[in-house]
C-alpha cells in the first residue's frame, strides 16, 4: 500500500506538482501501528488529477477529494485547501490554498497533521512529532477555535486516546469541556461511528472515566446513566451491549445513537431476557431457539449490575439437558397436524405445533410422532 502511494507522489512530482502522505497513515507508520489506508494531499486541482490518473473518480467534489487507484489500492487525494467558515459546528466552507503548512494547519490534531514525503522524510509544521514521542493529543492552533469549529473533534480526541494510550493535554481538555454542549449538532450516524470505533480500541476502560468527567455523555442522558453504570463495574461490550444498557434503564429503545431494525430487535430480545433471568421464570420451552448472542449479552450486562443469577455455562447444560433443542426437532410437522385434524391453513396448526413443542421440550411427552399425535387428540383444540 504504502509502495502504491509513493508511486502516486512520483507521478504527481513528475507534472511538477507536490504531493504528500498526510494524516492517520503518518502517525501509525511513526508508531509503527497497523495502517489500512493512505490520503495524499497535493497542489494539483481535482480536474487535473483525474486527467493524470484516468481511472480516478472524485469522491468529494465539495472537498475536492479524488479517489486515486494504483497497484490495486485506492487512494484518496486531496488538493491543499483551508476552511473558513464552519456551519452548524461542523460543516466547513473551504477554499483551495497554495502551500502545504496552510493545508496541514487546518487539521484537528497535531498527530494528525504530519505529512510524509517521496523519500520518507517527516515534514511536521505543528510539533506533532514532539507530541508523538510524548504521547499527547493536542489540537492544532487554539484548542476553543479548533473544537468549536467541528464538535466531531470531541469524539475523535476520545478515541485516539483509547486506541493509542495517549493523554489529552490540558489547554485541549479545558477545551473539550466547554465544548460538550455542541455535541447536539453531530448526527445520529456520526455518533454511532466515532463511539462504536472507541468501544473497540484497547484503551477505551481507561478514558471512559475521562469521557465522564469531560462531561461528554451529558447531552446523551440515555448515555449517560448507562456510562455511569459501565464506569462502576466495567466489561468489554460493544456498542449495541451499551446501547442496550441504556434502553434498559431507560424502559423503552434509546433513540440517541443510530440504530437498525436489527438491531433494535436485538435490544428488545436482550432485554426481554434479562426480565426473564431477574424473574427467574426460566422455562424449558423460552431455552428452545434462545439467541445465543442475546443470552450472551443479557448475562453480561447483569454482570455489569451486579446481578448475576446465571452463568453461561447453567444455561448452556440446561439447553443440552432438553429433549430437543429446536421446535425444529419434533418428530410432527405442521403438514401432519393439517392432516391429523383436517384444517386448512388455519392459526390452529400453529398453536397445535406450540402445545407439541411445550410438551415435548417439558418431558411430559416423548418426542414420537405416535406419541405426540396421541397427546394433541387428546387435547383438541376448538376451531
Amino acid at each position: 500500500m504504502l509502495e502504491g502511494a509513493l508511486k502516486v507522489i512520483k507521478k504527481f512530482e513528475d507534472e511538477k506538482y507536490e504531493a504528500y502522505i498526510v494524516g492517520g497513515f503518518v502517525r501509525d507508520y511513526l508508531l509503527d501501528m497497523p495502517a489500512y489506508d493512505i490520503d495524499i494531499t497535493t497542489n494539483c486541482l481535482p480536474d487535473e488529477v483525474e486527467r493524470l490518473f484516468p481511472n480516478s473518480f472524485v469522491q468529494s467534489a465539495k472537498y475536492r477529494t479524488v479517489t486515486v487507484e494504483m497497484d490495486g489500492y485506492h487512494y484518496e487525494v486531496t488538493t491543499y485547501r483551508s476552511d473558513k467558515k464552519f456551519k452548524d459546528h461542523r460543516h466547513p466552507e473551504t477554499k483551495v490554498t497554495k502551500t502545504l503548512k496552510q493545508d496541514v494547519k487546518r487539521r484537528d490534531f497535531t498527530i494528525n497533521s504530519l505529512c510524509l514525503d517521496s523519500d520518507l522524510n517527516v515534514i511536521d509544521y505543528t510539533g506533532g512529532l514532539i507530541d508523538l514521542r510524548d504521547k499527547i493529543i493536542r489540537t492544532v492552533g487554539n484548542p476553543m477555535k479548533r473544537l468549536s469549529e467541528d464538535a466531531l473533534r470531541v469524539f475523535r480526541a476520545f478515541r485516539f486516546a483509547s486506541r493509542l494510550d495517549f493523554t489529552i493535554e490540558n489547554n485541549t481538555m479545558n477545551a473539550i469541556k466547554l465544548n460538550t454542549p455542541l455535541l447536539k449538532f453531530i448526527s445520529k450516524e456520526r455518533v454511532r461511528t466515532e463511539l462504536s470505533k472507541t468501544f473497540d480500541e484497547p484503551y477505551f476502560k481507561k478514558v471512559l472515566p475521562i469521557m465522564l468527567d469531560a462531561g461528554l455523555f451529558k447531552v446523551y442522558p440515555d448515555m449517560h446513566e448507562a456510562a455511569k453504570v459501565l464506569n462502576r463495574n466495567y466489561y468489554d461490550i460493544d456498542l449495541i451491549e451499551f446501547a442496550t444498557i441504556a434502553s434498559y434503564i431507560k424502559g423503552e429503545v434509546t433513540e440517541e445513537v443510530l440504530l437498525s431494525r436489527k438491531e433494535i430487535k436485538q435490544i428488545t430480545q436482550t432485554i426481554e431476557y434479562i426480565k426473564i433471568f431477574e424473574n427467574r421464570s426460566l422455562s424449558k420451552r423460552f431455552l428452545l431457539d434462545v439467541s445465543m448472542e442475546c443470552i450472551d449479552s443479557a448475562l453480561k450486562i447483569m454482570k455489569i449490575f451486579n446481578n448475576e443469577i446465571y452463568t453461561k455455562e447453567e444455561i448452556q447444560a440446561m439447553i443440552d439437558e432438553l429433549p430437543i433443542q429446536s421446535a425444529k426437532d419434533l418428530d410432527i410437522n405442521g403438514f401432519d397436524i393439517k392432516k391429523l385434524f383436517k384444517l386448512d391453513d388455519s392459526p390452529l396448526i400453529k398453536k397445535y405445533l406450540d402445545m407439541a413443542t411445550d410438551a415435548v421440550a417439558g418431558g411430559y411427552c416423548p418426542n414420537k410422532k405416535a406419541k405426540i399425535t396421541k397427546f394433541l387428540k387428546g387435547n383438541k383444540l376448538d376451531e
